[in-house]
């Protein structure tokens, strides 16, 4: 199993308004319905809310690979340039 933690941060926005945005786009539910996705969840920080964490868990490295090629998943970057957003990610396998 492929382990992704993505943290998130902004000076600008708050990320309940970021979650809504990619919400929005169809982003968060088509990644989740994505071949081979075990889970991907947003956690907005309760103590600062310009911060997320996303947890991602997907079958292989194939299957991360094909949603990071998706259609839907190019527009994850710019709407996080849109919002100021910044991004961490650290991946290892389970």
């Amino acid at each position: 199993m492929i382990i992704c933690n993505c943290t998130f941060v902004s000076r600008q926005t708050e990320m309940k308004d970021v979650y809504q945005a990619l919400k929005d786009a169809g982003i968060v539910d088509a990644s989740r319905a994505d071949h081979g996705n075990v889970c991907y969840d947003f956690y907005i920080n309760p103590d600062d809310s310009m911060s997320m964490f996303l947890l991602e868990k997907w079958e292989t490295m194939d299957d991360l690979q094909a949603h990071s090629s998706t259609e839907i998943f190019q527009k994850f970057g710019p709407t996080c340039k849109e919002y100021h957003v910044h991004s961490e990610v650290a991946m290892y396998e389970e």
